[in-house]
This record gives C-alpha cells, sequence and structure tokens, in this order.
C-alpha cells in the first residue's frame, strides 16, 4: 500500500481520541496477502487500530478483491448457516429492542438480519444500507419489502435525510469502518427518542482476543480497521451522545460446514479441513460457542 512517511504522523485513537498509542507493526491481511496495514494499540482505552487510516478508495479495492474471490463465495453460499447466526442473536438481544417503529440496519450484507427483523413483523418500516454491489443485489432480490440504499455507512447522513429510526444495527460492521467515530455520530442523529442501536463487535479485551493475540481469527488488518475494547466501544458511544444500557458477550452460533469454508483464510495451516464443507452432513451439525463477540445495546442520551 501506498504510504506517507509514519514517523511525520500522530497516531490518534478512533475509539477514545487518546494519541497515547504504541505501534504493533505492520501486517499482512488474511483474507488477501497482497494487503498490508500498520496496526497501533491505544494505552488509554486498549483498543487496536489501523493508522494511517486506509483511504476509502484503497478499502474498495480491497472488498472488491475478496467479495468477488472465495471469502464473498463462501458467504453467500452459507447464507442459511448465517441466518441461523442471527437467529441467535435476536434471542440474545431480544429484552433491549423497541416494539416498534422503523429498524436501520448498517452494514445489511446479504439480508439475513432484515429478514428477521421482518418475519418478527414487529417494525413498521425496515431499511438497509449497504456498499457492497453483489451484496445490494442480493438485498433487493431478498428482501424487496425493504428500502435498500447503497451507501458507504459513512454516508447514511446524506442517504437517509432526516428519517428516525427506533432501532439501528451494526452487525460485525464497526470494526470495518473507515471512519467509526463519523457513523456513531450518524446513528446518534437518526435515533428517534428512546431508540436503540445494536452493536455487535470483536472484542480485543476478550479473553480469546487477549489469549490469542495476532493469531486471533478476529485480528485480521485492512478488514478489520478498529478493533475495540469494551471500555473503547462504550466511550466511542458516549462521544456520540449514546448511553449504553446493556454490554454482553455473545455465544455465537457456528455452523461447522461454514466454519471450514472460511478456514483457510484465517487458520492457513488447516487449509485442507475445507475440502470437507460442502459435506451435507456437516451442514447439519452446529454448536455455541464465545470467541471474543460481543453486544453492546445504546440509546441517545437525554441530553443530546
Amino acid at each position: 500500500m501506498q504510504r506517507s512517511d509514519l514517523k511525520t504522523q500522530e497516531a490518534v485513537c478512533p475509539a477514545c481520541d487518546s494519541v497515547r498509542t504504541v505501534c504493533l507493526g505492520e501486517f499482512t491481511a488474511k483474507l488477501d496477502g497482497s494487503f498490508s496495514a500498520v496496526m497501533h494499540r491505544c494505552k488509554s482505552c486498549g483498543s487496536k487500530f489501523t493508522w494511517p487510516v486506509i483511504s476509502p478508495a484503497e478499502l474498495d479495492r480491497f472488498y472488491s478483491v475478496v467479495f468477488e474471490g472465495g471469502p464473498g463465495r463462501a458467504l453467500l453460499n452459507n447464507s442459511a448457516a448465517k441466518l441461523r447466526m442471527a437467529q441467535v442473536l435476536l434471542s440474545e438481544v431480544e429484552p433491549w429492542l423497541p416494539a416498534g417503529g422503523d429498524a436501520l440496519d448498517i452494514g445489511a450484507g446479504y439480508g439475513e438480519w432484515l429478514e428477521l427483523l421482518y418475519g418478527a413483523g414487529r417494525y413498521d418500516g425496515l431499511c438497509g444500507v449497504e456498499y457492497s454491489d453483489s451484496m445490494v443485489r442480493e438485498l433487493q432480490k431478498r428482501c424487496p419489502w425493504a428500502y435498500i440504499v447503497k451507501a458507504p455507512a459513512e454516508e447514511v447522513d446524506r442517504v437517509l435525510g432526516g428519517r428516525k429510526f427506533s432501532l439501528i444495527t451494526l452487525i460485525a460492521v464497526i470494526e470495518h469502518l473507515h471512519d467509526p467515530h463519523r457513523v456513531l455520530q450518524h446513528v446518534s442523529a437518526h435515533l428517534r427518542a428512546g431508540g436503540r442501536v445494536v452493536m455487535v463487535y470483536p472484542r480485543v479485551d476478550s479473553w480469546p482476543g487477549r489469549l490469542m493475540g495476532k493469531h486471533w481469527h478476529l485480528f485480521s488488518p485492512v478488514a478489520h480497521l478498529t478493533l475495540y475494547s469494551r471500555k473503547g466501544l462504550i466511550e466511542g458511544a458516549a462521544r456520540s451522545g449514546l448511553r449504553v444500557v446493556a454490554s454482553r458477550r455473545l455465544k455465537q452460533y457456528y455452523d461447522l460446514s461454514y466454519v471450514l469454508s472460511l478456514i483457510k483464510y484465517f487458520f492457513p495451516l488447516f487449509a485442507g479441513a475445507g475440502r470437507l464443507g460442502g459435506s451435507n452432513t456437516l451442514k447439519r451439525i452446529g454448536f455455541k460457542v464465545y470467541t471474543g463477540i460481543d453486544f453492546i445495546v445504546a440509546e441517545k442520551a437525554a441530553s443530546s
């Protein structure tokens, strides 16, 4: 990647805005080794992040390669498994969801979460924002009842105008964002009074994240630009006028076939096991386990 001289720049944590950081070095992207990123750790909140920030154009190039290649095909071909993962998430966050109004999913992917919300029948209108061309095409086919917008998350304010929502979700999204603080500000601006945001994220200070360090499968430079600590995401939300009302570990559901289809990208030593991913028997085997993924539920602070 093209970068200016790192010594002339001061790394700023996107979570808490601290400049008390330490450089961890340059790492190649797990999803495509031709890309790399310099990672830092914040001494104030413990979050890890890319600095200098990768340009939107370079991110576009990276995701074009990823989504048109093996990882993108694996995600699309395992939509049923991802729907079961979403069902587990829904059961976990259900106690904190608002009862009605409109709902917005930022980074809607292939639409599994929107399908669940539609099936629940509790929201008056559903909207999905997604930037990937291939995912937008799939969303429009799968979710004809939803308002689908093609835009980066950083531009939701422009594409949504003054529309307000009772529920906004960012499921495995915030770690990918070029400017997460800007997106959190947009989220706060588009929440109704009493509305809530649900964020699912890889928590870098979880015990799997601490134990495995750079070998943690969710330590994925370029794909994951900001790996928030719990403290970092709570502080980031507060900077945008959002008050956290719940923070929990998520025992995620994993379909064994889905895991095997992606294993070669995150654990190259076990690449041979990926050939088993197409087995119909394995598609019926699933398990719940905590891998360092948490969720946070926040609402707009009364003074914001």
